[in-house]
């Protein structure tokens, strides 16, 4: 018998996978609780911290809407609602805000040098009741450039549920930094110190340039304090400033330099009051003095734009009798309404001064504006007579207004030189103007008060000197070189008169290096005049025994009268014997020749003969070299041509123009009754005819050829006025005006008639050949000009 066995692996011994899958299962049985509670933990924090998310998005878009309706109510100027939105727990905060609200929400200190353009909110947190917000502003600057300026404001949540703006709390300020720089010490926060530190230095440049130029009395040492809240506005004699962080830090360049202008400003307001005082509240007397003079040490120490004036509206306050006299500037205040006008009258004010009496002597006006009354007060010892002071002041504005203003020393760069007088207020201006014929409008050379200016009589041929009437000295003569706007001293004596008074007549050598002037000597009984020739080069001068009436064409001889007639150098006349003496004498030699007797002498072009209306009123010439004497016409024949006896007692009696070619010789003759013209009339002549070129209804005063020779310029007299005529050489009527004077231009081309109507003075150049006018637009009463002796230096362009 036998017997079987079965082997089974593993039912000898546990199964030790089976078990440690048990105990798994068992301990992640244990933690299943934990599990649950950590996922209801976080379902329950999430669900809290999304609440909370948006409770605070629902709390920062309350606090943005607020600041956008601040911003709003400032842009508006809607100042109860502005201020419905601070915080009333501080009183000096909401008075600080009430203060804020015409800054139209731009930084501090920037109001009123920037223009605003936008301002967004860019981002607002909240912790608690509390929220911090930040602002943009972006402004343009007077530049032109665009600035950015960052901002944070603090809001409060009140138990009202309200978000009300509110001051920043201490531990918001982070830390401040100081910087030292000799004797100025800058309080900021941390913030704003990488842009402040760079310009520490500046200021206190700024602060040290002041001090040398004002001498201060006070110690330089200066504190200012950029980390102050919104609350601790600035008073004038406070170095405190709201911490730019606050109001609005530079974000870009731009930015960065309106700061630093602005606080450059600050600084020098703050020396100004620290060395002067403050105003006394109330005191608004010369407030806008005080405003322009601060303004001008601004610019002169760099920290702000030089002082521009708007010229435009003080040139229209001198033309239109507007213009507020100097002493009555004390007296305009912020809201007078001449004030733009007021601003640019004194910034002029004080750029003349400036340039009168040096930089240092305006800036002690401010030490001195404390204790004056009035302006004469403030400025008396600089300028002394007042009257004197307005007259050089208005001349000096008169010069600044006009657009092209040139210097009295390029007048050889025009055509015509001017005399104006122009009356401001009780003030009476001197005017020198220079005209070009290819330009549209007149250019000052020369503005004085009027017993400092001068009138241009003659200008020397070579163009090189301007012989002028000094008015300050009773009208005596001084010279002008050109280039120079000085006059030439020592040439003239200090009693010189001009050698004659005839329009066309000049006491110039033809080469410019004389000139014949007379002075006055006193006889018993009555005052003569004794001509003199004088060397422009050296001084010298020869003295002539006689009245001067011209150089010779060639410049070698000059020809002058002696004896009884009419002479309009001396204070009486002759009618015993109404006939003069002739002599030339020549340059070289003091040689006088007499060359006959009669009543009017004129030159030939070619300086060989002189042409003589002789006693018996005939008209004769005679050679100079040879003594040759000829008869162009005898008196009964001049007599039968004219028609009429001339009046031999008056100045005008006979008037002599030899054409520039030589052949003709215009002789004017005129009638006079009862001190009245009565007829004159022109007479051509040469040798072997005569005719009639014209009569006239009043006397013939001056007869002037054209340069070439083919127009004749007759200037008559009579009850009515002047009356300038233009007539060919046969006679033909070129141009007539009533009421006005002509002169030619060294070519000939143009006329210049100086008319006188009941509104003043009015200037016109006339080209002959086209009929072309052109009107010269000057203020005041103006003189018949003076024309370049060297051709027109401005010639119209022609069209071919």
């Amino acid at each position: 018998m036998s017997s079987d066995f079965e082997w089974h692996f593993g039912d000898e011994f546990p199964d030790e996978k089976a078990e440690e899958e048990q105990r798994e299962e068992r301990k992640w049985r244990r933690w299943v609780p934990w599990l649950l509670a950590l996922l209801l933990i976080a379902g329950t924090v999430a669900v809290w911290w999304r609440g909370r998310q948006r409770t605070l998005a629902q709390a920062e878009a309350q606090v943005q809407q607020v600041a956008r309706l601040e911003f709003r109510a400032l842009s508006e100027g809607d100042e109860e609602l502005f201020l419905s939105l601070q915080d009333p727990s501080d009183r000096s905060w909401k008075a600080a805000q009430a203060a804020y609200v015409d800054s139209a929400g731009l930084p501090l200190p920037l109001q009123g040098l920037t223009t605003p353009v936008s301002t967004s909110i860019k981002s607002a947190r909240v912790v608690g009741d509390r929220a911090r917000v930040e602002v943009v502003h972006m402004a343009r600057l007077p530049t032109g450039e665009e600035a950015s300026f960052r901002a944070v404001r603090f809001y409060r949540y009140t138990n009202d549920g309200r978000w009300l703006h509110t001051k920043m709390t201490p531990d918001a300020g982070r830390h401040s930094v100081t910087f030292v720089v000799d004797e100025v010490e800058i309080t900021a926060f941390d913030e704003d110190a990488d842009w402040i530190d760079p310009r520490a230095s500046r200021l206190a440049d700024a602060a040290y340039r002041f001090c040398t130029l004002t001498s201060c009395e006070q110690d330089l040492s200066l504190e200012l304090n950029l980390a102050a809240n919104l609350e601790q506005a600035a008073e004038p004699d406070d170095a405190v400033l709201p911490a730019p962080l606050l109001v609005g830090a530079p974000e870009n360049d731009a930015a960065q330099a309106a700061w630093e202008a602005s606080l450059g400003e600050f600084v020098v307001d703050l020396l100004v009051t620290r060395e002067i005082g403050s105003r006394a509240d109330g005191d608004r007397a010369g407030e806008l003095v005080e405003e322009r003079l601060r303004g001008w040490l601004k610019a002169r120490l760099g920290v702000s734009q030089p002082v521009s004036p708007d010229l435009e509206v003080l040139r229209e306050a001198l033309e239109t009798d507007g213009w507020i006299p100097a002493w009555n500037l004390w007296h305009i205040r912020g809201d007078d309404p001449e004030r733009p006008l007021a601003v640019g009258e004194v910034d002029l004010m004080i750029a003349f001064l400036e340039e009168e009496h040096g930089a240092a002597s305006i800036a002690q006006l401010l030490r001195s504006f404390r204790s004056a009354d009035r302006l004469t007060e403030l400025v008396g010892d600089l300028v002394g007579r007042p009257s004197t002071f307005e007259a050089r002041f208005l001349a000096y504005v008169r010069e600044q207004t006009v657009e092209s203003a040139d210097d009295l020393a390029n007048f050889t760069f025009y055509d015509l030189v001017l005399h104006c007088s122009e009356t401001v207020g009780s003030i009476e201006l001197s005017e020198m103007w220079g005209w070009r014929l290819d330009g549209a409008k007149a250019f000052l050379l020369s503005a004085r008060p009027m017993d400092e200016g001068f009138t241009p009589l003659s200008w020397s041929p070579d163009g090189r000197r301007m012989l002028v009437a000094r008015q300050a000295y009773g009208d005596r003569l001084s010279l002008v070189l050109a280039g120079s706007a000085e006059l030439e001293q020592g040439m003239i004596p200090g009693d010189a008169q001009p050698a004659a008074y005839w329009i066309g007549v000049s006491g110039w050598s033809p080469d410019g290096n004389r000139l014949a002037y007379h002075v006055s000597l006193e006889a018993p009984g009555s005052v003569k005049a004794e001509s003199r020739i004088v060397d422009v080069r050296t001084g010298e001068e020869v003295a002539l025994d006689g009245s001067f009436i011209a150089w010779s064409p060639r410049g070698s001889d000059v020809l002058y009268v002696r004896g009884g007639g009419f002479d309009a150098l001396s204070s009486e006349s002759s009618p015993e014997r109404p006939t003069r003496d002739f002599f030339v004498v020549g340059r070289e030699s003091a040689e006088r020749r007499r060359i006959g007797e009669g009543h009017a002498a004129a030159w030939s072009p070619d300086g060989r003969r002189v042409a003589i209306v002789n006693a018996d009123l005939g008209l004769t010439t005679v050679d100079i070299v040879t003594g040759e004497t000829t008869t162009l016409a005898s008196s009964e024949a001049l007599r039968e041509k004219l028609g009429f006896r001339p009046t031999l007692s008056s100045p005008e009696a006979f008037s002599l123009a030899w054409s520039p070619d030589g052949e003709w010789i215009a002789l004017g003759a005129s009638r006079v009754a009862d001190g009245e013209a009565m007829e004159g009339a022109i007479v051509m002549l040469r040798d072997g005819e005569q005719r009639i070129l014209r009569r006239e209804r009043g006397s013939i005063y001056d007869l002037a050829w054209a340069p070439h020779g083919r127009w004749l310029r007759i200037l008559t007299l009579d009850e009515q006025g002047p009356l300038t005529t233009v007539i060919g050489r046969a006679g033909s009527l070129i141009v007539e005006k009533e009421r006005a004077f002509g002169s030619w231009s060294s070519d000939g081309d143009f006329l210049l008639m100086t008319g006188f109507t009941e509104q003043g003075v009015q200037l016109q150049v006339l080209e002959l050949e086209t009929g072309k006018r052109e009107s010269i637009d000057l203020p005041g009463h103006c003189w018949p000009a003076v024309w370049n002796p060297r051709s027109p230096v401005g010639r119209p362009a022609t069209d071919d």
